[in-house]
């Protein structure tokens, strides 16, 4: 991690743009429910002695997500777009050794569903920018046409992008 940035980003937010007083406000910082401890002793060396905060607070993102859900014991499932985590929690506390990590989320999912669509169902996948639709409402009845656009000079990268 760079420092550096973290420093600039921390004083363009929390300082120029909020006019948060840091050395008079104890902060809350979230990690992920796998960490790297080296990481953590340095952000916590960081934030004390460059920024000078009063006290701080370093929490688990999926603890925070239990507590939001008003349970002080669950089981979090976070998927994101490149791992998925299941994270026990006990307590208020994530049990760490029992977090497990699985790299099926988000991204693999879409392009396993994308390549069923396309060679299984033999279905052609359009990016929204493609049609147009109308609604209508017939005696109650809502319907909708469907009217393609000819789109030109659309990069094919991002074609590809917008389909998935």
């Amino acid at each position: 991690m760079n420092f550096d940035v973290l420093e600039e980003l921390l004083a363009a937010s929390l300082i120029r743009n909020l006019r948060l007083p840091v050395k008079e406000t104890p902060l809350l910082f979230t990690e992920g429910s796998i960490h790297n401890k080296e990481l953590r002793l340095k952000l916590t060396e960081f934030l004390f002695e460059k920024l000078e905060a009063p006290s701080i607070f370093l929490c688990k993102d999926s603890v925070l997500s239990s507590f939001a859900c008003g349970r002080s014991t669950a089981i979090v499932l976070d998927s994101g777009a490149e791992f998925t985590t299941a994270t026990p929690i006990h307590d208020g506390y994530a049990l760490q050794k029992c977090t497990l990590r699985n790299n099926i989320a988000g991204n693999k999912m879409t392009e396993l569903l994308f390549n069923w669509l396309t060679t299984e169902k033999s279905l052609e996948v359009k990016p929204r920018f493609t049609f147009k639709r109308k609604f209508t409402n017939v005696d109650g009845v809502e319907n909708f046409t469907v009217t393609p656009i000819e789109v030109k000079n659309c990069d094919p990268a991002y074609y590809k992008y917008s389909q998935t």
